[in-house]
């Protein structure tokens, strides 16, 4: 999905995870996807946490914003260990909004060592979410 195209899949996949976050009692009011820098979008196509973001958003009733930005192109984490991680996504993100009172739900394909979600909660706690949590396709430990 996240590099060949098929964003297809994205459909039945977000129904899972809208599944997950209503079995857990998350209760979130947004859902928001992981950014990807525009020239990384532009590169791709689409975002693939976009596309989860918004069946799972279709499959809960609830709105899908992106309220965070990437301001810094970093690149890609896949041949990076975990202090390397940390460091590439350092204020690497921006709110676009106020998260102000918001019980909040990161949207992401897969969390490695989770340093672009922490990333990502900071800047949302940072805009004064109440909570932010994170729900992803895969986990890779």
């Amino acid at each position: 999905m996240k590099y060949r195209g098929e964003y297809a899949r994205a459909e039945w996949h977000g129904a899972t995870m809208a599944r997950l976050v209503s079995d857990l009692g998350w209760n979130p009011e947004l859902l928001v996807p992981v950014p990807l820098h525009p020239n990384r979008l532009r590169q791709r196509g689409y975002n693939q946490s976009q596309k989860l973001a918004e069946a799972a958003g279709n499959a809960l009733n609830i709105r899908v914003v992106p309220g965070l930005r990437r301001i810094r192109d970093t690149p890609q984490q896949t041949t990076l260990g975990v202090d390397e991680r940390r460091l590439n996504v350092a204020g690497a993100f921006s709110p676009t909004m106020s998260f102000a009172g918001m019980r909040v739900v990161l949207v992401d394909d897969v969390a490695t060592t989770r340093a672009t979600l922490l990333e990502c909660a900071v800047a949302c706690r940072e805009s004064g979410a109440a909570s932010v949590r994170a729900v992803t396709l895969a986990t890779d430990v």
